[in-house]
């Protein structure tokens, strides 16, 4: 997911959104919240996540562990934010100020 936040001096600068996984194609729920994240996973399974309707990278398999596996997603791509996800969130709280709002693919707001 490509987006952008606008810093308090007006400047844009460019976030992507990327959901990690590895070994859950059949629980990943994150994509639900954020369907225009980009689904990082191992290269050897990458067609076990074909049904995931998501822009997906293949990282190496050689590459184990969450630190190492940040460290490569940090690597791979230019923007200059990058916001890392889980593969199993199911629910976000957004909190504006004093509103909050939950963010949720199974509860209506």
């Amino acid at each position: 997911m490509l987006a952008a936040i606008i810093t308090e001096q007006g400047w844009r600068s460019p976030i992507t959104v990327v959901i990690m996984s590895r070994s859950r194609a059949r629980s990943i729920s994150s994509h639900r919240l954020f369907p225009s994240a980009t689904l990082v996973v191992p290269e050897s399974e990458l067609a076990d996540y074909s049904a995931i309707p998501l822009e997906k990278i293949a990282i190496p398999d050689s590459v184990c562990g969450v630190s190492a596996v940040r460290n490569w997603i940090v690597r791979r791509f230019d923007e200059e934010a990058i916001v890392m996800l889980d593969d199993d969130i199911s629910a976000c709280m957004c909190m504006v100020s004093l509103k909050v709002c939950r963010l949720s693919v199974s509860e209506p707001p």
